[in-house]
């Protein structure tokens, strides 16, 4: 997850919702990772999105779930940098709020945008 300060009852309140999300889907919620961050930083910038990936190289996963795209950032280019970085490691990603945006998929599947 990403906030854009330090929030302590705001990131609370997103450990919960994806605990409860996980719990109705069935899975186990292994951790949480948070950066405090503007949304604009490539994935080596951020302590906690590279924290996960060590995490997703040490452990067994499927999946990575964020709330809302958002958490990943609000520029499509660094959303799809992030989930790009996932794919590789062959973890899919989750959104809750029902996916990524539509650029983003545009993006990774390879299709340019229509302007």
């Amino acid at each position: 997850m990403r906030s854009v300060s330090d929030r302590p009852g705001y990131v609370e309140g997103c450990k919960e919702t994806l605990a409860g999300w996980c719990a109705r889907e069935g899975w186990e919620l292994w951790t949480v990772f948070t950066d405090i961050c503007s949304g604009v930083l490539e994935a080596d910038e951020r302590p906690g999105f590279t924290g996960l990936l060590d995490a997703l190289d040490m452990h067994q996963a499927v999946a990575v779930v964020v709330v809302d795209g958002g958490h990943l950032s609000h520029r499509v280019g660094v959303v799809a940098s992030l989930v790009r970085e996932l794919v590789l490691r062959g973890i899919e990603p989750w959104v809750m709020d029902g996916g990524l945006p539509p650029d983003v998929e545009r993006v990774l599947s390879g299709r340019q945008s229509r302007a």
